[in-house]
């Protein structure tokens, strides 16, 4: 008799177990592959996974990068990432991000757009792609590298942006640029006219975009590259500035 209730004991705990579990059918084979090479093996039976593992709702970050991946759906489910990098794959899309996400690098697959950008997120890079529109940036995001795409203009940028990299895009215009911005790298456009320069920029690299003249340059600026442009005169240069570059 003290067997049969063990036995009934143990089944019932089998049962609340697998009641517990949530799972969803993971479609592209190769994220299942990496998932399960990766240390996420218990999450799964099969393709699909538990999504309530806490294998995937504790997981902080995801290194898939070269990985052959065509389709990242189920990574919406790790909902404590900080950090996601998948990178160097062929993904035309991506699914719904973490709500927790704090960098993003996506760079050199195949998107056309990127999904609504978590509000946490403070590092995006998407560089290498065939977006030509990006989403509403978060208020708190520092750096922004969204080079060698077919963006032809950039959304409001943050109040917060420290770095910005659109080089090798079709943009004809910038937005404002915030006063905490220190590097800008938008060489490789067309844009006859810049913006007025952050007072914290370090650094200006703007090559190859049709400037026929520069706007006042802040007292931080320490490298300035300009070649290739239709400048006939450079504005007072900084007392502070290290290298100049105008070819």
């Amino acid at each position: 008799m003290k067997k049969i209730f063990t036995l009934l004991l143990l089944l019932a705990m089998m049962m609340g177990k697998n009641a517990k579990a949530q799972y969803v059918t993971i479609p592209d084979t190769n994220f299942v592959n990496w998932l399960k090479g990766n240390g996420y093996t218990a999450a799964f039976n099969g393709n699909m996974m538990d999504t309530s593992n806490t294998l995937i709702t504790l997981a902080t970050n995801i290194n898939c990068t070269n990985q052959n991946i065509t389709n990242l759906f189920g990574i919406q489910y790790f909902t404590n990432l900080s950090s996601l990098d998948c990178s160097y794959n062929q993904l035309t899309n991506l699914s719904k991000l973490p709500t927790n996400l704090q960098s993003l690098y996506c760079n050199t697959n195949l998107l056309n757009n990127l999904p609504g950008l978590p509000t946490l997120l403070t590092r995006l890079e998407c560089v290498n792609n065939q977006i030509s529109n990006l989403p509403a940036l978060p208020s708190g995001l520092l750096y922004l590298w969204c080079h060698t795409n077919p963006i032809n203009n950039l959304p409001t940028l943050p109040s917060t942006l420290i770095e910005l990299h659109c080089e090798g895009c079709s943009l004809t215009n910038l937005p404002s640029l915030p006063n905490t911005l220190q590097i800008l790298n938008c060489n490789s456009n067309q844009l006859p006219i810049l913006p007025a320069l952050s007072l914290n920029l370090t650094e200006l690299i703007c090559d190859n975009i049709g400037l026929s003249s520069l706007p006042s340059l802040p007292s931080t600026l320490q490298i300035l590259v300009c070649n290739n442009n239709q400048l006939s005169a450079l504005p007072m240069l900084p007392s502070g500035l290290l290298e100049l570059y105008c070819n």
